[in-house]
């Protein structure tokens, strides 16, 4: 899962070469709820999209929903390039969701570095790769690493009442890990109601195998 604005400093870029890069399996889905930028990330999603089934594109999305497409997911990907306070980050985190992110200025204030995520330099796809590679293989990596991000968000939020404590209260807590919250390459546009993929989500939640997104 990719939250942002598809724009030069959220490293747009680095996450498509790094999702090329993993192995691929059908069974391993990327979401991106992400508003379109005025440049070459917009494209360069656009044609991973066409390229790839495995791939959702979903431009907007009712804040109210954002919560539950966080739970949905396994991963968090986030490889910014810098960030004025990395709030999102929190958000997953506090969500309890494993979350991959860089040494950005505005997030290495979040995370604690190996502990509650894993992290690469700014602009390193391999690495970015490795560790999207790793935490897809290994559910138990996967739990430690929420767990420890779950852990040192409720701190965070009773210790200093930050911006990112208040609003992961209207977030609750948990998370369904491995829900597969893609069907198809698809781009999606926010309406007043439940989201496609939010639909889908909720489908595969009720019934069936899970798989990883």
């Amino acid at each position: 899962l990719f939250i942002g604005v598809l724009i030069p400093r959220k490293g747009i870029g680095d996450l498509v070469t790094a999702w090329k890069t993993v192995p691929q399996n059908p069974r391993n889905k990327l979401l991106l709820l992400a508003k379109p930028g005025d440049g070459h990330e917009t494209a360069l999603v656009a044609q991973l999209v066409k390229e790839d089934p495995r791939v959702v594109h979903i431009e907007k999305v009712l804040y109210e929903y954002v919560p539950e497409y966080i739970r949905a997911s396994d991963i968090f990907l986030f490889p910014t390039h810098h960030e004025g306070f990395g709030i999102v980050v929190g958000e997953a985190m506090g969500c309890g969701l494993p979350v991959i992110t860089t040494r950005a200025k505005g997030v290495r204030e979040v995370y604690v570095e190996n502990e509650t995520a894993l992290v690469a330099d700014i602009g390193s796809p391999p690495e970015l790769a490795e560790h999207l590679e790793r935490l897809q293989n290994d559910a138990a990596l996967r739990r430690v690493v929420a767990r420890r991000d779950e852990q040192r968000e409720l701190i965070r939020m009773s210790s200093r009442g930050h911006l990112v404590g208040r609003r992961q209260q209207r977030f609750g807590r948990g998370i369904s890990v491995g829900v597969h919250v893609g069907g198809g390459a698809h781009r999606h546009e926010g309406h007043g109601g439940v989201p496609a993929a939010h639909e889908r989500v909720g489908q595969h939640e009720r019934g069936g195998r899970k798989g990883e997104s």
